[in-house]
Formats: structure tokens, sequence, C-alpha cells
């Protein structure tokens, strides 16, 4: 067997190097608001697109066809997208009653509606989100989502549910000033259980934050705040997200290019696409929905830079014996590869990524040489991923992540009658999906040997 390239890296060190850092550049097309079939002499807020780009949702107030009539709450409505036509927009009926039902996202596969408020019964309604399944032609009724310690303190406060259901951001009454902070809960399980809404950092300001928006495509948060106080003049900022912590941001950046009047703009929302959408009242004492599109442009410059090797364990061997983390691969005896009860991990992924760190390398070169040492065995290379997106997306990216450490061996060398790939997913998490260090570790490749 030929061997494999071994590279010997310092841990904690520093590598020079040079390489190419990438700058996005963010813009907006100018602004247009939409025609007739969407907006009314009524108000339209809040507008939000399903994930096939079809149906597009949005809140009305003050117009005689609410359930209520033009002095009750606001009521979903929704327009049929086809191509840049939207067509005349209708009553979601079921949807709707006396009080304000709006939406606050839509999962993936449109299977499921989130609305902000629950209604306990035909009267009462109580902070907080609900869910409504989709039945064959229409929508169940909506049933209560458990967030724990969610403790709104006054009438005005907003959501949005991801597509993926693994996140919900808020905009609640902050504790310590008059207006609303940023807040988040994240599930680990699609929605299933939630965690208690915590404040999302160094967006949040001592005026009033509210109608929080994440493009997770380009990790960009988008948010409305009301310039120095003014209660009648919020504009849209947007800030790039920093790394997993949900609380660690670029400084936030106001929307250029006309996204933002001497008024009201709100509620920004944009599709896979690029194609933005938002709330304005920049012609009329009411908002309508405008359209933009988000324009992201690369510029890569090439830098001299260092490259810091972390200082976590590259390896995590689980035997009978115990766990080590400064044990190597090949000090381990053939019944100890062998054992049911060993677990070999190595390999941390960034997010939604498969490419193999240079640092790994040297246990791949381990794993050869013990396949080279014992010709009876073969080598299973299990891919995993955090609870982040879809069943299906994740299946396939933990079978990515596997074959990337399987095509790396057989590069230099290795029989591929020697290794067997097995993707996971999500549904073997090595640690909690709630917290970025847990979902971390979960973005993994294990290595079991077996004796055929």
């Amino acid at each position: 067997m030929k061997k494999l390239i071994h590279i010997s890296l310092l841990l904690g060190g520093m590598i020079p190097a040079v390489s190419f850092a990438q700058n996005d550049t963010i813009s907006f097309a100018e602004p247009e608001k939409l025609g007739e079939t969407v907006n009314s002499k009524a108000e339209e807020s809040l507008p939000i697109l399903s994930a096939d780009g079809k149906s597009l949702y949005f809140a009305r107030t003050f117009h005689h066809g609410n359930k209520g009539g033009k002095q009750s709450g606001q009521d979903i409505w929704m327009s049929t997208k086809d191509g840049s036509d939207y067509s005349d927009a209708e009553n979601v009926e079921v949807l709707n009653d006396k009080r304000s039902n709006v939406v606050i996202g839509i999962s993936k596969d449109g299977k499921r509606l989130y609305q902000l408020n629950q209604f306990p019964d035909e009267k009462e309604t109580v902070p907080g989100i609900s869910v409504s399944e989709k039945t064959t032609d229409s929508w169940a009724t909506p049933t209560p989502v458990a967030i724990p310690e969610l403790d709104v303190k006054s009438t005005f406060y907003s959501a949005f549910v991801s597509p993926y259901e693994d996140f919900i951001l808020w905009s609640l009454p902050a504790s310590d000033s008059t207006g609303n902070d940023l807040y988040v809960s994240i599930s680990g399980d699609r929605g299933q259980s939630w965690s208690a809404p915590f404040a999302m950092g160094n967006v949040n300001s001592e005026f009033d934050e509210i109608s929080p928006y994440f493009d997770a495509k380009n990790d960009l948060l988008f948010y409305s705040v009301n310039n120095n106080g003014d209660p009648f003049n919020y504009d849209i900022y947007y800030s790039k997200k920093l790394d997993e912590s949900w609380t660690n941001w670029s400084s936030p950046v106001k929307a250029g290019n006309g996204i933002n009047s001497s008024g009201f703009e709100a509620y920004f929302f944009v599709n896979e696409d690029g194609l933005a959408y938002f709330s304005s009242n920049r012609v009329d004492s009411l908002s309508n929905i405008y359209t933009s599109e988000l324009i992201i442009t690369e510029i890569e410059e090439e830098v001299e830079d260092t490259v810091e090797v972390e200082d976590d364990p590259v390896l995590i061997i689980e035997t009978a014996a115990g766990t080590a983390t400064n044990r190597e691969l090949g000090s381990m005896t053939k019944e100890e590869l062998t054992a049911a009860t060993t677990k070999i991990r190595f390999v941390y992924f960034d997010f939604d990524h498969f490419d193999i760190s240079r640092k790994y390398i040297e246990v791949l070169d381990d794993a050869a040489e013990i396949l080279d040492k014992y010709p009876e065995l073969t080598l299973v290379i299990e891919g995993h991923t955090d609870a982040v997106g879809t069943d299906a997306y994740n299946k396939q990216l933990s079978v990515n992540r596997a074959n990337s450490a399987k095509e790396f061996m057989l590069i230099n060398g290795v029989e591929p009658s020697r290794i067997e790939v097995e993707g996971y997913g999500e549904s073997k998490p090595y640690a909690s999906n709630y917290t970025a260090e847990g979902r971390a570790k979960n973005r993994r490749v294990e290595l079991r040997f077996k004796e055929d």
C-alpha cells in the first residue's frame, strides 16, 4: 500500500501564509412598490414568501375585508406569485378571526405555518406563537408552541421562525430600557422543543429593535431601529453573523440605496434568489409592501496573514478503559480497534462544509498504517452533522463528509474495497444541539474498524 503523505502540525502554533481575503459588499436595488393586487388603501405589512416562492403571505390592517371588519385586528392575506406577477390577494379565512393574525414563519416543506400569538379559546389571546399543520386543501386550527421562560411584558412584540424550524428570532421588551431588544430561541429537534429566549448581543442598543429576520444563505441579520428614539422613523439595518453563538455580530449597517426613508421601514424578508420584501409608509400614513433585490458582490484581494491552528483535540478515542484525547491511533491494539465499545471521533467541520482540514491528515495517515498492518481489517467512515437543516439535506451532507475522508485515503493508495462509507445526518448527536459548542462537536467524522 502506498503510504499517505504525512504532514506534521504544531498545535497552537502560528503558520504564516499568503491567502485571499474575501470581503462581501452588500447593496440593494432601487425599491419598487408592489401593485394593487397586493397593496390596497389599507395597511400591508409583515411580508413572507413560502419556500417554493409561490405564495406571498402578509398582514392587512384597517381593511373592510378582514374577518372582524375594518376596525378589528390584522388578518392574514395571500397572493400567488407567478414570475413577476401577483394574483389578487385573498383573505386566508381559515387562519383569521376578529383578533390579530399574522404569519411569522413557514416550514421549508410548506407543511407548517407559524403565527404570532396563541388562542386558547374564542376570546383570549396569549403572547407566544402557534403552528398550523397543512391539511389536504387548507390549514388546521393553530396549536400553541411551548417556549420556556418567554415573558412578554408589553403588547408589542414580534418574531420570525426559520424555515428549517431551528431558531426563532424575537423582538421583546427589554428589561433595562423602554424599547424592545432582539432575542433568539434555539431548537435542536426541528421545533419539537425550544430553548428559552436569550439576548442577541451587540446588535441591541438603547433604542427600539423590531422585526428581526435572518438570511441564512448570507449569514445576515436584518432588523429595524427607531433612529434617535423617534417613534415615527424606523430604518432597516443589517449585521453579519460572525460565529455560531448568535451573540457576536459585525457592526450594524444602515441599508442604503433608497431602502430607508424619513418614515417607517421594517419587516425585511429575502428569498434564496435575493428578492427582498419590506414594509414602508414613505408615500402614505399607512404602510405598503415594497420589493428590492439584495446584491452580494464578492471582492477578493491578496493579503498576507497568519493561520492559527486551534488547540482543540484533533482526536478523541473512547474505549472500555475510558476516554483519551492525547493518544495516537497507532498505539491502539487490534482488540481495541475492533471492539464494539470503541469510538474514534475526529474531523470537525465548519458549518455546512465537508472539506477536510489539514490538521486531520495525520489521523488519516495513521488509519492507513493500521489497514496496512492488519490486512484482515476494513474501515468504516461515518459522517455526522448538527441539527441545523432538513433531514434529507443533513443526510447527504454527512455522506459528503465521510466521502471526503475516503477520497483522501483513496488518492493516497488505500484500496477502495477496504473502506465503507455511512452517513447518519443528525440522527446520532455526540453533544447537545442547543449550543454552538455542542453543534460544532456534532459536525464530525468517526472511524470504525471491523474484521472481515
